[in-house]
């Protein structure tokens, strides 16, 4: 059932998801078409070179002892770590182009499909309403499409991020696999919450169903 009030509050959540999802698609077509005309890259796949920024003990590289960064005019007592190191191949091979965009499309898809993902959600409630069965379901979807999703994301892009530097040096030891693997805390507690949420609102259904046939 449409509720004016509940039509008007969602409306600008989503216009914003409308305007962010219509960028990125937008973004998505200008790399492309840059990259069919040889003016720019298709997410690594036609660039000049092939990078990845690896942890720093996942490359055997000689540092000094108290300044491996090579920080100009430190001061004494000082230290400078790199953490990260990143490594390129300029004249890549067709598998290295292949794990170089796997390393950074991923990403881009599953932004763009939690965008739209939210901004139908968002429509859904905008006509049947907050307390519906749809949106309930809707929350819970979309919760554990964030957990398994950005787990998925982070797993491909830490393997592929992996392989290339390994292609790269030919000396990328396993145990370093688990240092490209990055899954962010505010990613988990946002799937954990819209999970929370949904069942909340699931319950919320069901007193709103059993309060309307009291009635």
């Amino acid at each position: 059932m449409d509720d004016p009030t509940t039509e008007q509050a969602l409306a600008p959540l989503e216009f914003i998801l409308s305007v962010a999802g219509t960028l990125m698609l937008l973004i998505c077509v200008g790399v492309g078409l840059g990259a069919a005309f040889d003016e720019g890259d298709l997410f690594g796949l036609s660039a000049p070179s092939a990078c990845v920024t690896a942890p720093q003990a996942a490359v055997d590289v000689a540092f000094q002892s108290n300044n491996p960064a090579r920080v100009q005019d430190l001061p004494r007592g000082a230290t400078a770590i790199p953490r990260t190191i990143e490594v390129c191949d300029n004249d890549p091979s067709a598998s290295q182009r292949v794990w170089a965009f796997l390393g950074t499309f991923p990403s881009f898809v599953f932004a763009l499909t939690f965008l739209g993902y939210a901004w139908r959600l968002t429509r859904t409630a905008r006509r049947r309403g907050l307390f519906s069965p749809e949106i309930a379901l809707g929350l819970l979807r979309i919760g554990l499409f964030v957990l398994v999703g950005a787990a998925a994301v982070a797993v491909l892009r830490s393997w592929a991020d992996w392989q290339l530097l390994d292609s790269i040096t030919g000396t990328a030891p396993w145990d370093a696999l688990v240092g490209f693997f990055h899954l962010s805390w505010s990613t988990l507690i946002g799937g954990f919450g819209l999970l929370t949420l949904g069942l909340v609102m699931a319950r919320a259904v069901r007193m709103q169903r059993e309060i309307d046939a009291t009635v």
